[in-house]
């Protein structure tokens, strides 16, 4: 097999238990043959029960590994398409947000010219004494608009404080590599007190910290850094 062929330094050992115990196999074909060719060249050698269990119990083992590495290999390439097509994803992004600001300064400068243009009617008008109504721009839409925006910030502002609480649980989960209870409270602006109580002996033993957030409005996403009292 061409991963046990990548990997041989760490498969010495089994090939050398191989040749100790007499049996003429190397580890390549004990985990890559298929189960009919491994069983007829197992036959054909003529082992002890002992030995039979101990290359059952070695390809079993070989196998196992080979499904772990590659299981983590695919992990990997996956992490990487996911990388990639968040990278995709921020420039389009990016595209995005510079044509909404290039929108946004044609609006403005549309909207002085329409401004511009209007006192220049009204002053005509009043100086020919034509008391005409002249049009404005229609500010009740736009504040509509505006009111939806708040809204929906709201909103995210409500979900971003509900996901808070389980985000900072598996952070700390993650951190100390073990299952453990975590309290969140807000005790300013830009820092979390995070009092972590792990379980020893029976009884919750509290270990303060506080963690700093930084939060990037630009990506989303909210960076959160351990910090000892001490520090």
């Amino acid at each position: 097999m061409d991963d046990i062929g990548k990997h041989a330094p760490s498969y010495q050992l089994d090939q050398d238990i191989l040749n100790a115990r007499g049996i003429d196999m190397t580890v390549e074909e004990v985990a890559g043959l298929p189960t009919c060719k491994y069983s007829d060249r197992v036959q054909s050698l003529n082992l002890s029960e002992d030995d039979l269990a101990f290359l059952k119990g070695l390809r079993r083992r070989i196998k196992n590994r080979l499904a772990s590495q590659n299981s983590r290999r695919r992990s990997v390439e996956h992490l990487r398409r996911l990388t990639r097509e968040l990278r995709a994803l921020r420039a389009c992004r990016d595209d995005a947000l510079s044509e909404r600001r290039l929108l946004l300064d044609t609006r403005a400068e549309l909207r002085d010219r329409f401004n511009t243009l209007r006192s220049h009617v009204v002053q005509y008008l009043q100086e020919r004494s034509d008391y005409s109504e002249v049009p404005n721009i229609d500010h009740t839409r736009i504040n509509v608009d505006e009111d939806k925006t708040e809204q929906n910030r709201q909103t995210n502002r409500q979900i971003y404080e509900c996901r808070l609480d389980k985000l900072v649980q598996q952070s700390v989960n993650h951190v100390y590599r073990e299952k453990i209870c975590a309290k969140t409270v807000f005790i300013g602006d830009e820092v979390l007190d995070l009092c972590v109580k792990k379980r020893s002996h029976g009884r919750k033993q509290p270990t303060p910290k506080k963690v700093a957030y930084c939060p990037d409005y630009d990506d989303g996403v909210l960076d959160l850094k351990v910090k000892k009292e001490n520090q």
